[in-house]
């Protein structure tokens, strides 16, 4: 901050001032500058809201001319009488020329008084009826027969014309109509199951929420086959299956699904209350059984590389004592948790109907723990936990959290010769 007082230190000599007043007088300037860049970027925000209200009022206002048009097809029925009626008055025009034309005739054949008369008479009414009969056929030619002529072909033509449009105007109706009612039926929201390799000859199965979160994970698989049909496994034991909520000694929560027959299934994500574990497992009983497959196999963040140490007889006898412990939970079933010398939980087994399924599981743990059956893999928020499993890659329980891949590794490679040297609390 040394280069800020000499700045200031300058400014003031240069002023005649002192330190502080120019000081202040340096920091006044600067707020008056942030307050009118303020003031523009508010007045520019403003503007810029009346353009789009303009603009959406003129979107609304501008549709309202379409039913104008749909009013022209009566205009043009109601002229049509109009136009028939010429016909008809042609017809009566040629009818009064024609009856003149045969008054001279009913004279020459009643007024008989002399031959000289007659004679005269008669040559001269032929030429009249000559003349009459050639304007009456020059009139018949002119006009009605181009008016029957023409006519008639154009008013069949419009009639069948207009009929035609009438039923896309309606047509077009319903279909506007139609967004509006996909609007009230919403969609079900759904999940979707994803096959995930984790390595050369190991696959899982996720369901994943319509949001992308994961729900819960399935065991492990030799192919893609098993991932598959665990699939169908996992939705009917969501549908008879037991979830139990299980508490991490963090303090967060995850589900288990366990078959009838008490085989764990499939694990869900860590969780920081209780009631959103809880909320997840609802989720899964609405999704599971209706979210679509994926034909693709997923290739998903692979199991953190880990190689167990080749535990000697006298690293397990160095190593620190812990003890076993045969507990039960709400429900009354059995499971075995082994506790280090400190009292920290390392790991827990599944539960079990009875308490001597719970000690055959001590042993099935010492067992797979000495074998180094471990594989360690990261939660949703990227921490590393580890999972034992047997020589079929079953899992045979699920250890806590950890922040680094080191931490985890260093815990069970405890849990490994606390298995295997701590005995079993009475």
């Amino acid at each position: 901050m040394q280069w800020l007082k000499d700045i200031i230190n300058s400014v003031a000599k240069a002023i005649g001032l002192d330190f502080w007043t120019t000081a202040w007088l340096g920091l006044a300037a600067i707020v008056i500058v942030v307050l009118l860049i303020v003031l523009i970027i508010v007045f520019a925000v403003r503007k810029k809201g009346k353009k789009k209200n303009a603009a959406k009022a003129a979107e609304e206002s501008a549709p309202v001319k379409e039913p104008e048009q749909a009013e022209e097809p009566a205009q043009v029925e109601e002229k049509e009488p109009e136009q028939a009626e010429e016909p008809v008055k042609a017809e009566q025009e040629n009818k009064v020329e024609e009856e003149p034309a045969k008054a001279p005739e009913t004279a020459t054949e009643e007024k008989k008084e002399t031959e000289d008369k007659m004679k005269s008479e008669k040559k001269e009414t032929p030429k009249i009826i000559v003349k009459t009969t050639k304007d009456n056929t020059k009139k018949q030619a002119a006009k009605p027969a181009p008016k029957a002529a023409e006519k008639p072909v154009a008013k069949p033509t419009a009639k069948a014309e207009k009929p035609a449009e009438k039923p896309v105007a309606k047509a077009e109706k319903p279909a506007a109509k139609a967004p509006a009612a996909a609007k009230t039926a919403k969609p079900k929201a759904l999940g979707k199951w994803i096959v995930e390799q984790k390595s050369d000859d190991e696959f899982i199965s996720l369901l994943s929420a319509s949001n992308g979160e994961v729900m819960l994970t399935s065991e492990t698989y030799v192919s893609e086959d098993g991932a598959r049909n665990g699939i169908e496994t996992i939705i009917k034991a969501v549908e008879s299956g037991e979830f139990v909520t299980h508490k991490t000694k963090n303090g967060t929560f995850y589900f288990k699904l366990k078959s009838s027959g008490n085989r764990l299934l499939c694990a869900g994500e860590i969780y920081k209350e209780r009631t959103s574990c809880e909320n997840a497992v609802e989720s899964v009983k609405r999704i599971a059984a209706d979210s679509p497959v994926a034909e693709e196999i997923s290739e998903g963040e692979k199991y953190y590389e880990y190689t167990p140490v080749t535990l000697t007889d006298k690293a397990i006898n160095d190593a620190p004592t812990g003890k076993w412990k045969i507990e039960t939970n709400e429900d009354g079933k059995f499971y075995a948790t082994l506790y280090a010398s400190n009292g920290q939980v390392m790991l827990s087994t599944e539960e079990v109907s009875s308490k001597s399924t719970a000690l055959s599981g001590i042993e099935n743990v010492k067992k797979n723990a000495l074998a180094g059956n471990f594989v360690i893999d990261k939660d949703k928020f990227g921490k590393y936990y580890y999972k034992l499993r047997n020589a079929q890659k079953s899992i045979i329980c699920i250890g806590e959290s950890y922040k680094t891949a080191d931490s985890c590794i260093s815990a069970l490679e405890s849990v490994r010769k606390l298995a295997a040297k701590s005995p079993l609390a009475e």
